[in-house]
């Protein structure tokens, strides 16, 4: 077993603290989904993206 880093028990407690499908569901009136090009990249992973470029200053 790993020992878990700094990095790894925040994000870890990130995961139990934002309710990431009630902010998805808020989100998602505005998330528009086109029929062509390419596939739209899941909104859930969009949301903890932009929240850990907020978190780590990125």
């Amino acid at each position: 077993m790993t020992k878990l880093t700094r990095a790894d028990r925040f994000l870890e407690e990130m995961s139990r603290v934002v309710p990431w499908r009630e902010l998805a569901a808020v989100v998602s009136p505005y998330y528009q989904d086109k029929d062509t090009g390419r596939k739209a990249t899941d909104l859930g992973l969009l949301l903890k993206m932009h929240c850990l470029q907020m978190w780590y200053s990125l």
